[in-house]
């Protein structure tokens, strides 16, 4: 990203409108083949910067904002703008899809281009993120680019739900060609579109990784406390993520039944921003990117200096209105291929411009390497895991099959009846494992003994759905807590005869709406909290019903 913002200052000369541009290449070249071969030269004079700016990145003592001119006041806040006019055949080359080789998709990609003015995505954001979490991630991109095989690339993770999972991406006036990966959500949607167009806009080379944590059915509420307690999927571990984007919409918080909308996306986002950024306690948190489609003003106040807000809806919409499959969509359903690839558009762009002018108005210091944190932090990131107990099965989750399941409950199984690890497909691909009650009455006990650290929050993921199989389904979760050991001092005190404290609750496993969904119940177990060393048991019974499915289930300090 930086290399790229270096390369496209030095060639600011190239200063034609957006529209005008791109609308000329219909006129001065009739023939898709002739339009790529004249983006392919644009893009060889814009690869020729790249190794200068490598250079300067490598040079000793230099920072990630060394390879960009200095440029401070007007400059800075117009430079983003001025740039992604200057180019625009760039931006369109890198948005080809690598499942399009000829490129049968450039002359519908410009027009959506088109759509898009640079002043719209610079009015999207309303927010900029905290200087320390943007200088983390550009000193990873400088590493990445000047010694790749020494360092990782730099980490994203998004979270959200069918729309950033790629539900209808689909949909487009274009042709997709049958089998191929452009139909695939996890392929179509803007995730993906989005680490390809960075990598592209680097000279090819994969300076950026996403993974697409979304899945269909979620909201914020079941995100936040995976990210609190560092569990994520192997190819974020152990570091994390070095950015995490939220990019939950209305319609998803709509398929929980939300009282009041607004109030329970700020509610749950305020929560959200509290997770992470005390889940790397050893270091710096991730940057938070927030892309919002209610443009609700609220939550630019919640996120102002903590988070990347992009509020994307009205530039979106209007791309969406430009293609035929989607004219009549509204924006907080499903907005197809145009839409996905637009927002790949607008976040590159936002990061752009804050990197512009965090470079503009930062110090030296801001981009040197943070002092060590102190030796007795315990970090996720360095073993110090807060949870005694936690498992989330997905696609995305920390175990995606039955088998995984069964390997990782049964050394804390003390008792079950009826309960097992099972996958079916009637509640969609991000729901098809979990552990399951198959017969009435099932129930299951884990056991841990003398737990090495406290446990406060116990948190659950569970299915509630409306199929004939879910009906009438309810659990009941009761957890047990017994303290063994009380020290003071030199002297400790045999608690072998303290009493089981207990916490109980129950779950419902359907609902009346017709939509599928992974339902987290959190609780805080303040005064009841187990204490290390304390022995703890988990009861789950199927109460009524004949069946329930759960997800995921966390034991954590």
């Amino acid at each position: 990203m930086v290399v790229s913002l270096f390369a496209i200052f030095l060639m600011a000369a190239m200063q034609k409108t957006f529209v005008t541009y791109l609308r000329g290449q219909t006129r001065r070249q009739r023939t898709v083949e002739g339009t790529i071969a004249s983006l392919a030269k644009n893009r060889r004079r814009f690869s020729a910067y790249l190794p200068g700016a490598e250079e300067e990145l490598a040079r000793e003592g230099a920072t990630a904002c060394s390879a960009l001119p200095a440029v401070g006041g007007e400059e800075a806040a117009d430079a983003a703008r001025h740039l992604w006019t200057a180019f625009a055949a760039d931006v369109l080359a890198a948005s080809r899809h690598p499942d399009d080789p000829s490129y049968s998709h450039m002359i519908w990609t410009r027009k959506m281009l088109v759509e898009l003015s640079p002043s719209a995505m610079a009015g999207s954001i309303r927010s900029r993120p905290p200087p320390a979490a943007l200088a983390r991630v550009l000193r990873t991109v400088q590493k990445r680019l000047t010694h790749p095989e020494a360092n990782p690339p730099l980490r994203v993770a998004v979270v959200g739900g069918s729309m950033a999972e790629g539900r209808g991406c689909d949909l487009a006036s274009v042709e997709v060609p049958e089998g191929s990966t452009m139909a695939n959500p996890i392929y179509c949607a803007w995730p993906y579109r989005f680490e390809q167009l960075m990598n592209s806009m680097l000279g090819g080379k994969k300076v950026v990784e996403v993974t697409n944590l979304a899945e269909d059915g979620t909201d914020t509420a079941f995100m936040t406390p995976l990210l609190k307690s560092w569990i994520y999927p192997p190819s974020l571990l152990p570091q994390g993520p070095d950015v995490v984007v939220n990019a939950y919409t209305s319609k998803d918080f709509r398929g929980y039944g939300a009282a009041s909308l607004l109030g329970t996306m700020r509610d749950e986002m305020a929560a959200f921003f509290e997770a992470v950024e005390s889940s790397s306690p050893c270091g710096e948190p991730p940057l938070i990117v927030r892309l919002d489609d209610t443009g609700d003003d609220a939550m630019a106040s919640i996120e102002s200096g903590r988070a990347l807000l992009v509020q994307y809806g009205d530039p979106i919409a209007k791309v969406i209105s430009a293609d035929e499959a989607t004219k009549e969509v509204p924006v907080d359903i499903d907005f197809g291929m145009a839409g996905h690839l637009a927002l790949s558009w607008v976040l590159s762009f936002a990061l752009a411009d804050v990197t512009i002018r965090h470079c503009a108005s930062s110090v030296l210091e801001d981009l040197q390497t943070p002092d060590l944190p102190p030796t007795e932090c315990q970090d996720p990131s360095e073993g110090g895991q807060p949870c005694v107990f936690a498992w989330f099965a997905g696609p995305m989750g920390t175990v995606s099959r039955p088998s995984q399941i069964q390997q990782y409950l049964l050394p804390h199984v003390f008792q079950n009846t009826g309960w097992q690890p099972s996958t079916d497909m009637s509640t969609g691909f991000s729901r098809k494992s979990g552990l399951v009650a198959i017969e009435p009455g099932a129930s299951i006990t884990f056991r841990f003994p003398s737990i090495q650290r406290e446990v406060r929050h116990l948190n659950l993921m569970t299915l509630k759905s409306n199929g004939d199989a879910w009906v009438g389904g309810k659990a009941r979760f009761a957890l047990l807590v017994k303290e063994n050991k009380v020290g003071t001092g030199t002297e400790e005190v045999d608690g072998s005869n303290s009493q089981w404290q207990e916490t109980s609750f129950t779950i419902d496993g359907s609902h009346e709406s017709p939509t599928h969904i992974t339902y987290h119940f959190g609780v805080d177990l303040e005064d009841n909290r187990a204490k290390a060393g304390s022995d703890v048991e988990l009861k789950v019974e199927l109460v009524e019903g004949f069946s329930f499915k759960i997800l995921g289930m966390m034991l954590c300090s």
